[in-house]
């Protein structure tokens, strides 16, 4: 009977000792939530730096001040996501990304939009991206080495910055553009869209170029610059009146008489 009264009171011993272990791991827990909040409250994660990365045309300070976030204020009582929301407004910036550095910087990365082709219109010249969204408007043409689009009619409505511009003419032009390369880009100075089946682009020496439709672009500009490399390489270049390559499996090439 003793032995069994010893092994009782050793069970209840152990449990108040589990249980006094668990009340102590709880206490401890409690203790260090506490103390992490009152340290992120500190002034230590006060925001001191904003750093703005990605940029080349929107201004470091404006994109800073399109976040809304206040320096001297804590960071986790600042929402990052409201401030991309912000910064996205801006018509010259595609993507943006803002993030926290603790304890104290915030780091904005952004995308700009990059101008694509500049489209001659009504005595102005329009900066247009690869999506056909104005990025700006100038009264005298900047040498940008982007291609010139002449010969746009169609522009419908209002041209506000980072609309789509609404034109049937441009929305074709982007067909090519998408499969412009870096030779292509080099080559074509003007695009001349008068008449959209009867596309015709120059390059920088003046020679005339047609293409037909806009339709692949990528292996009419193929057979052109075969062409246009032989003539060069045999110093012919000079006679050549135009290429047309509207056939890409007929090319033609008309020289001066």
């Amino acid at each position: 009977m003793g032995d069994v009264t010893q092994i009782s009171s050793y069970k209840r011993k152990r449990r108040r000792a589990g249980s006094i272990r668990w009340v102590m791991c709880l206490l401890l827990l409690l203790v260090c939530l506490l103390a992490g909040y009152y340290f992120s409250q500190s002034s230590v994660f006060f925001v001191k730096e904003i750093v703005v990365t990605g940029n080349s045309i929107v201004d470091s300070t404006r994109i800073a001040d399109l976040t809304g976030i206040e320096k001297g204020v804590n960071t986790f009582k600042q929402n990052m996501r409201l401030a991309e929301q912000k910064v996205v407004l801006e018509p010259l910036i595609e993507t943006v990304s803002v993030k926290r550095r603790l304890p104290g910087k915030v780091v904005v990365t952004v995308t700009e939009r990059q101008a694509a082709m500049i489209v001659a219109w009504n005595g102005a010249f329009l900066h247009v991206d690869k999506k056909g969204a104005l990025l700006k408007q100038v009264r005298y043409l900047e040498g940008t080495g982007l291609p010139i689009i002449s010969g746009v009619d169609d522009i419908e409505g209002d041209l506000l910055l980072g609309r789509t511009v609404s034109s049937e003419k441009i929305n074709s032009v982007l067909q090519i553009i998408g499969e412009m390369d870096d030779r292509s880009r080099t080559i074509v100075r003007e695009l001349q869209v008068s008449n959209l089946q009867k596309v015709k682009f120059f390059t920088p020496e003046g020679l005339e170029v047609r293409i037909g439709d806009v339709k692949d672009f990528a292996a009419k500009f193929s057979v052109f610059d075969y062409i246009y490399k032989d003539q060069l390489d045999n110093k012919k270049i000079d006679g050549v009146q135009y290429i047309d390559v509207s056939l890409k499996e007929k090319p033609v090439i008309y020289y001066y008489n």
